[in-house]
C-alpha cells in the first residue's frame, strides 16, 4: 500500500501483490511532516478520505467506532494488521534469501533488515 500526499489531498493505492513492508507509512509520515499536517484528526480525515472501499471494509471496526483520542494512530494500526506482512511471513522470506544474485551486498543487506523485525 503506498500512500501520497499532494498539496492537501491524501492518496492511498494499493501495489499488487505487495504487503506494507513498513516503506508506505514512513512515506505517508515523511509527507504529512513536509506539509505540515500535524493534527492527529486531520491526518485520520486524510487518510479516511482516501480509502477505497474494500480497504475500508477491512478496518471497517475503526471507522465505524472510532476511538475518541489518536484516531490516526488507531487507523495506521489497523491498516498496518490487516494488510502487513506478518513476522511469520517476513521469517520465511528471509530464511529463503538466495545470496546476492546480481544485487550489491548493500542491497540485501537492506532487504534482511527491512525483512527482520529486530532494531
Amino acid at each position: 500500500m503506498r500512500w501520497n500526499v499532494r498539496g492537501s489531498r491524501v492518496r492511498e493505492r494499493r501495489e499488487a501483490g505487495r504487503g506494507t513492508g513498513g516503506g508506505g507509512g514512513q512515506k505517508v509520515e515523511a509527507q504529512f511532516d513536509t506539509k505540515n499536517i500535524t493534527q492527529e484528526q486531520t491526518r485520520y480525515g486524510y487518510v479516511v478520505s482516501a480509502l477505497d472501499i474494500r480497504t475500508a471494509e477491512e478496518v471497517q471496526e475503526v471507522l465505524v467506532n472510532p476511538p475518541g483520542a489518536d484516531r490516526y494512530a488507531t487507523l495506521k494500526n489497523a491498516l498496518i494488521k490487516a494488510f502487513g506482512k506478518s513476522q511469520a511471513q517476513r521469517d520465511c522470506e528471509l530464511l529463503s534469501l538466495n545470496g546476492l544474485g546480481d544485487k550489491k551486498p548493500t542491497a540485501l543487506l537492506r532487504k534482511v533488515n527491512a525483512l527482520n523485525d529486530d532494531p
